[in-house]
């Protein structure tokens, strides 16, 4: 079979999902790969080998601190939320 694509934006769009044994769940999905910021934390963690409950909680308060808010506005509003607050 030969079909055409219609236009678009060309840009990668990554689904995060869950498969459970009651069916699928969507929790997520992002607009670009998975080496986009949204996964900055996730390097950061595995970067810091924490091997013990305290050694992770403190590596994901660490982690949580290297974002920004404006990472957390661009996150929102490519998410498709937008701030009606002036």
């Amino acid at each position: 079979m030969v079909d055409y694509v219609p236009a678009g934006h060309w840009c990668t769009t990554t689904l995060i999902g869950a498969l459970r044994l009651d069916g699928a769940r969507v929790p997520m999905v992002i607009e670009g790969s998975t080496d986009t910021d949204v996964f900055m934390v996730k390097a950061f963690l595995k970067k810091m080998k924490a091997r013990t409950v305290d050694a992770l909680i403190k590596a994901i308060s660490m982690a949580l601190e290297q974002i920004t808010s404006d990472d957390t506005r661009r996150w929102f509003k490519e998410s498709g939320y937008v701030n009606t607050q002036t």
